[in-house]
């Protein structure tokens, strides 16, 4: 969400007008109070995930650690390989942390960020062909129809 950004028109001493103006001071309560739920709903989720990544995490130290374990203790030398099975173990297990807030939070930044390209890129223009197709192709990526899973 984007909250709308206002300024305000002085005309006489308690007149006021206010104006859609982005770089503007004033904001309506409502939008930045919904705004604000909204960033607390996504920092929750993402501190939920991170919960989730460090159990994964402890799994593959448990792993490791075992692996380890069993080849000191049986007296077995590290076979060539071993740390690159091993390897593939942590991330099997890692890509099992479910994180969708993550993922929706990566995505934003992206779309964010070609947004701003587009912007740029349009300056002072009406119309540009390319800003059009880079902010239609922002909105793909927010909604997961684009990137590295498709």
């Amino acid at each position: 969400m984007s909250i709308t950004r206002y300024e305000d028109e002085v005309y006489g001493p308690s007149s006021y007008d206010f104006e859609k103006n982005e770089s503007g001071s004033w904001v309506k309560y409502e939008d930045h109070a919904a705004e604000v739920a909204r960033l607390n709903e996504q920092v929750q989720a993402l501190a939920a995930e991170v919960q989730s990544v460090r159990e994964q995490s402890e799994e593959v130290y448990a792993a490791g650690y075992n692996h380890g374990h069993l080849n000191t203790v049986d007296g077995i030398a590290y076979a060539p390989g071993t740390e690159g099975d091993f390897y593939s173990n942590a991330l099997q297990v890692m890509a099992e942390a479910d994180t969708p807030a993550t993922d929706t939070a990566i995505r934003e930044i992206g779309a964010k960020a070609i947004e701003g390209f587009a912007d740029d890129w349009q300056g002072e223009d009406s119309h540009s062909a390319i800003s059009e197709m880079a902010r239609g192709y922002a909105n793909k990526l927010r909604a997961g129809e684009v990137g590295s899973e498709h």
